[in-house]
């Protein structure tokens, strides 16, 4: 005897049946579809989370506190954390301590050289972006009545300070001024080479030393508790002509941790905005900006191993973004690294050399008639710079 209701009874539990397990496969597709979307999420704002380090020279700390201060209002979330001491201490802090920044920031050329030497600072990211004139400065009563560089041949001058020019920039330039006026031969027994630049300006300061070069404004403006300006007197701008250009840089290491954050923050601290940053926080900007490489018309990739034999190459393909500024755009990868190994593998290139605009084989009119010429290897042995640069001009009057 069959039940009433019975059949209805296994339909509905049927029923119920199947639109439980469809409910739990849409869940369970739900939870998948979030969970790869969170794993996406994270993975592309991971460089927000992980924090950025950066070298920074503690005579600039004003512009680049200013500088972060604007980095994060534009990139809400991320972790800058800036390590401020004297340069020459953060440099043996990465040569002899094993530190490893993301960044590392010099105030002129001698600093980052002894990074460079080492293989230690990703070239395709180094980038100039301010500069500093030198000064002959005094104490405030000024004794020894100095009233220009060749004063300091005086015998009343008894000592002068400088920071040492193995580890410091302003060092290497105030030699390199005192040896190009010609007073370097009458003036060195007179020198103490200090550790710091800081020690120099307070030798002078306290009067056991009558006079000193520095930079201008670094520290008195852009770290001015560094340094009590009153208790200093500036004598004497030197004449740039006396010394190589001075220019603050910046790179990332091949180490770094962060380079997609650390790209960021270079971009924009050499940027327009960047640039006005620095210089109402005491820095004398470059004037024109890096180049930006999405809107060069010229795009050089140079992939070789930068130790010093290649050096040379980068230094010059280098003068080529100042001499087209913002319409040539250069990257040096050090094919030493594992990222610059990576993308040198892709190219196809079996041996050191320059792509330019995607291509290294290019033809020219040669005196002979035209020929063809390949960017491989080294310059100066393989290729020529005149060739090189009838290359980039040609794509420049395109």
């Amino acid at each position: 005897m069959t039940r009433p209701g019975l059949g209805f009874a296994k339909g509905k539990v049927k029923t119920w049946s199947y639109l439980s397990m469809k409910n739990k496969i849409l869940t369970v597709f739900l939870i998948l579809v979030l969970g790869v979307s969170f794993i996406a999420y994270y993975k592309t704002t991971s460089y927000k989370r992980q924090p950025l380090e950066i070298y920074i020279p503690c005579g600039m700390i004003v512009p680049f506190q200013e500088t972060i201060k604007s980095f994060i209002k534009e990139n809400p979330g991320v972790n800058i954390k800036p390590s401020f001491d004297t340069g020459s201490v953060l440099v043996r802090l990465i040569l002899d301590k094993n530190k490893r920044p993301d960044i590392f920031v010099s105030t002129g050329a001698t600093e980052m050289k002894n990074l460079v030497d080492k293989g230690l600072i990703d070239l395709g990211t180094l980038r100039e972006f301010g500069k500093f004139n030198l000064v002959l400065y005094t104490s405030s009563s000024n004794p020894a009545n100095i009233t220009n560089l060749n004063d300091l041949t005086k015998p009343e001058v008894k000592i002068i300070a400088i920071s040492d020019p193995r580890f410091n920039s302003i060092g290497t330039y105030a030699e390199e001024a005192l040896r190009n006026i010609g007073i370097w031969d009458n003036i060195k027994d007179k020198l103490i080479l200090t550790d710091s630049p800081i020690q120099a300006l307070t030798f002078v300061a306290s009067g056991k030393a009558q006079a000193g070069i520095h930079y201008d404004t670094c520290p008195f403006d852009t770290a001015p508790e560094k340094m009590n300006a009153d208790t200093l007197k500036v004598i004497q701008k030197i004449p740039a002509q006396h010394h190589s250009q001075i220019v603050s840089e910046i790179a990332l290491l091949n180490e770094a941790k962060n380079k997609k954050l650390g790209s960021m923050f270079i971009q924009f601290l050499t940027s327009a905005k960047g640039q006005e940053v620095l210089k109402k926080s005491g820095i004398e900007c470059i004037i024109q900006p890096a180049s930006d490489v999405k809107t060069a018309k010229v795009k050089i990739d140079a992939y070789y191993p930068f130790n010093e034999e290649h050096k040379f190459v980068g230094d010059y393909l280098k003068t080529f973004e100042k001499k087209y500024p913002g319409k040539v755009s250069v990257r040096l990868i050090d094919f030493r690294t594992s990222d610059g190994y990576d993308e040198w593998r892709k190219t196809g290139l079996s041996c050191g050399g320059i792509i330019i605009n995607g291509k290294s084989e290019f033809e020219i009119t040669a005196p002979d008639g035209k020929k063809t010429i390949r960017f491989l290897r080294r310059l100066d042995a393989f290729w020529s710079r005149e060739d090189f640069e009838k290359v980039i001009n040609s794509i420049m009057n395109q």
